[in-house]
């Protein structure tokens, strides 16, 4: 209680009131309640009272002001200008009251000589529901900045293909501002041809339950650059699940690609000098199951690396695996080199194998792979 009554009182209300003796019984009663009160007994002087820099939380405003703009008029000269909670006082009927402040923001409205009681609990909610306004208003504008701002391309566009909203990386890609691509489509920025693929991903967005991702190169106009995009589109509904667009997210992903363009072809080049090896070799994952085996391997066994991969030495070897098991478990297990001689089952009989089990190690010097190569 104590708290209302010190937000009261750091609190300015402008009672704007054409009729004297009215206009006093309110102050009264405001200032009684704990609010500090300015007048205005006309809707010219409530918009220079507001303008003159006067600090105003909310404003209580007779609609009818005698000679002069009216209170409607004059809310709506303010509220252009200054943002502030307004509540109407009327002696007029909800229907009426509601036709004529039709379209402006208000926060209520209070028929005259309703008691202190309900003046009270009008500016109080009046004051509680700004605020609400103001923090969504203001989680709002963070969210804007953040979308505006964030590198990848953001977009709306309703049912119909017509853009309702984007950020500014995605205005690089059009090479227009946002107030010049809302209202427009695809087809009046990019080729025919492009502006159907991304029309035929939006309807199948909008027809799906899930995020739909697919992948486009596109040419951004602001500098010309070719990007491979990574494109997420979701169906947007209303608040009763009604369709009303789609939203888009394109993340460049064109370094990313290169990055595993590169890494398959070091593995290709890794593959490659591993097969040309004249010496047998097996790479083990952590399970212990076979990843690769080169060709040495297949000409020694009589087997192609179809049938190792994915397989076990206990399945392919059940009889003679436990020879070298140990070796190859210290090295999985502690990360050292092992070495020792097996007898391997080859393709004119058995061949006398010196293997060593050597371990491949993540960046965190951990065993990921086991490395078997015959010397």
């Amino acid at each position: 209680m104590a708290d209302l009554k010190e937000a009261q009182h750091s609190r300015t209300i402008l009672l704007v009131e054409d009729q004297v003796i009215i206009s006093l019984a309110e102050e009264m009663k405001l200032k009684a309640i704990g609010y500090n009160v300015l007048t205005a007994i006309s809707g010219e002087k409530a918009v220079e009272t507001v303008f003159s820099g006067t600090k105003v939380d909310l404003i209580l405003m007779d609609i009818d002001l005698g000679t002069g703009i009216d209170g409607t008029e004059a809310a709506r000269i303010i509220l252009e200008k200054y943002d502030c909670p307004i509540v109407f006082l009327t002696a007029h009927s909800e229907k009426e009251m509601v036709d004529r402040v039709r379209g402006i923001t208000r926060y209520g409205y209070i028929i005259k000589n309703s008691g202190d009681f309900v003046l009270q609990s009008s500016i109080e909610m009046a004051f509680q529901l700004f605020e609400m306004y103001k923090r969504h208003q203001n989680s709002e504008a963070l969210m804007r900045t953040l979308v505006k701002n964030i590198p990848d391309l953001v977009w709306v566009k309703d049912t119909e293909g017509v853009y309702l909203s984007c950020n500014r990386r995605f205005e690089d890609f059009f090479g227009a501002r946002e107030a010049d691509i809302v209202g427009r489509t695809d087809f009046d920025f990019v080729e025919k041809d492009q502006a159907d693929f991304f029309r035929v991903h939006d309807q199948i967005a909008m027809e799906a339950d899930k995020p739909v991702v697919n992948e486009e190169w596109v040419t951004f106009r602001s500098d010309g650059s070719k990007v491979l995009l990574e494109t997420k589109k979701t169906a947007i509904h209303d608040a009763e699940g009604a369709l009303i667009g789609v939203l888009g997210i394109g993340r460049d992903i064109t370094s990313r690609r290169k990055y595993e363009e590169a890494l398959q072809s070091n593995e290709q080049r890794y593959q490659a000098a591993l097969d040309n090896l004249p010496h047998v070799v097996v790479i083990y994952n952590k399970d212990r199951r076979i990843q690769f085996v080169n060709k040495a391997a297949c000409r020694i066994s009589g087997h192609d690396s179809d049938f190792y991969r994915d397989r076990m030495d206990s399945e392919l070897w059940p009889d003679l695996y436990k020879s070298w098991d140990p070796y190859l478990s210290r090295t999985m297990e502690f990360g050292t080199v092992e070495s020792t001689t097996v007898d391997f089952p080859g393709v004119d009989g058995m061949v006398e194998l010196n293997v060593v089990y050597v371990p491949l190690l993540d960046d965190k010097g951990e065993v990921q792979e086991v490395m078997a190569i015959t010397r």
